[in-house]
């Protein structure tokens, strides 16, 4: 005999109450501080044109005090666990790379920011950004003002615009980290049925995790900063159960742990053109996949 479930009580509504204001209250407390610092923000960019120096420090300084309060946020305050998994085991501090992911959540850019923050980078990183974004205050004009580079999703436009960046990063007396989601998009159902067919055409295998990496703005990175990289960070977030958390499960609290893997490819082992380069890439992304199925099924 089926029994009828028990409505929720009293003291069950004021937990849920609580969690809900706890939420609000957190998310305010994470983004409130970076709408304020765009004001300083803007006004030490403006620097620039006769102290490029002072304006690269103030990018770098803000960008690594307000990442470092949202990792101590998530870290203490929503008690997430990010565990970084590296090959080889010690990863150099200090170098100029290209980081790739794969893109299945807005939580996301908030693991790339922990690993970062692990190896003393978290103000050197720079992000390959939808052009569109520029014009949001908060995240937008803060990443505009430390030197991430907007696209448009046009090769011809974004190419050249592209190299004026990577010269400046070249210029730079510090490091840089230039993070890349190859799949152009976050992954859903839909978009992985797309690059099982793309896949099919190609005479590979379907993916099931990751979908079909685009390949040209990481070759032309390597190209733009040439002699100035030293190696490419291949970063795999693995989420419990593949299933990629919401920005707004974080703040509720309802997702504590997660684990990433890291590997490290020197510059000097890659293929030598750009063709080769991007068959390297799309073979990377099978090894992801790989990976995420190798954890899924744990």
């Amino acid at each position: 005999m089926l029994q009828a479930q028990s409505e929720p009580g009293p003291l069950s509504a004021i937990r849920l109450a609580y969690t809900w204001i706890k939420a609000i209250i957190l998310s305010m407390v994470a983004f409130i501080p970076l709408f304020m610092i765009n004001l300083p923000q803007g006004i030490l960019w403006l620097t620039r044109p006769f102290a490029p120096r002072v304006a690269d420090w103030s990018g770098r300084f803000f960008a690594d005090k307000y990442w470092s309060y949202v990792v101590w946020l998530l870290e203490t305050v929503y008690n997430l666990q990010v565990d970084i998994e590296c090959e080889p085991a010690q990863i150099p501090i200090g170098e100029t790379i290209i980081i790739v992911a794969n893109h299945q959540s807005y939580v996301d850019p908030l693991v790339l920011l922990a690993v970062s923050r692990r190896y003393k980078a978290i103000g050197d990183l720079r992000f390959f950004v939808k052009d569109g974004l520029k014009f949001v205050p908060g995240p937008g004009w803060g990443m505009y003002f430390i030197d991430c580079i907007f696209l448009k999703r046009n090769w011809q436009q974004d190419a050249a615009h592209m190299q004026i960046f990577f010269d400046r990063y070249k210029k730079k007396k510090y490091p840089t980290w230039i993070h890349i989601f190859p799949e152009g998009t976050r992954r859903t159902l839909k978009k992985q049925e797309a690059t099982v067919a793309y896949a099919k055409e190609k005479g590979r295998p379907p993916l099931k995790h990751v979908l079909w990496p685009r390949t040209k703005g990481f070759t032309a990175t390597i190209e733009g900063m040439g002699s100035h990289l030293q190696a490419v960070y291949d970063l795999t977030i693995m989420y419990p159960e593949n299933k990629a958390p919401g920005l707004w499960g974080v703040f509720l609290g309802n997702f504590r742990h997660l684990k990433v893997k890291l590997t490290r490819y020197p510059i000097a082992d890659l293929p030598p053109t750009a063709e080769e380069r991007s068959r390297w890439m799309v073979d990377l992304f099978y090894k992801k996949d790989a990976l995420l199925e190798q954890s899924s099924s744990k």
